[in-house]
């Protein structure tokens, strides 16, 4: 196999991917949590399904919000 991969950096998630266990992977933490505070919005993404949400608008309460971060 020939070694095309120039960068250091690359080529260590490579090798890091290549020989990782998916079983180690799905037992890690989340690197990245994303707290959705509010779904009161006016915006009309068409990738959002804020305008078929069966709940009501609303605004996360400020204690939960500071509990979470």
């Amino acid at each position: 196999m020939k070694k095309t991969i120039k960068s250091p950096f690359l080529e260590e998630i490579y090798e890091n991917a290549r020989y990782s266990s998916p079983i180690k992977s799905l037992l890690k933490k989340p690197y990245i949590i994303d707290v959705e505070s509010t779904n009161n919005c006016n915006m009309s993404c068409l990738f959002c399904d804020r305008q078929i949400m069966k709940r009501g608008k609303g605004f996360m309460d400020e204690k939960i919000f500071q509990t979470l971060v």
